[in-house]
């Protein structure tokens, strides 16, 4: 099966926000991020499955998406600044126009 490639106009928007490693699973080889921007009040998930490689911090600003293929048919994600690298068989991108709530203090 061949990698597609995400529409990334939906992440360029949220260029600037900020961004945060949702939820890891090193057994299942997945991630999801979660990309908040305040105006107006939208999140967006990028979701990664099959990954190889993931090098991000737990929370950063979130920079202008890049996705590429790679020789080997994986699909590599960076942000501008690099704060953010995968390397996947799979991503998708959901966006929410209701943030979801969180606790005082978090991002």
């Amino acid at each position: 099966m061949s990698a597609v490639i995400p529409d990334l106009a939906k992440l360029e928007r949220f260029s600037g926000g900020v961004a945060a490693l949702w939820l890891f699973t090193a057994s299942h080889t997945h991630f999801v991020i979660r990309v908040t921007r305040a105006i107006p009040e939208e999140e967006i998930f990028i979701l990664g499955s099959g990954c190889t490689r993931l090098e991000a911090s737990a929370a950063w600003r979130f920079g202008v998406p890049n996705v590429e293929l790679t020789t080997d048919g994986m699909l590599a994600l960076r942000d501008r600044d690099q704060a953010f690298v995968a390397f996947c068989e799979s991503i998708r991108i959901e966006v929410r126009y209701q943030i979801l709530p969180t606790r005082r203090g978090q991002l």
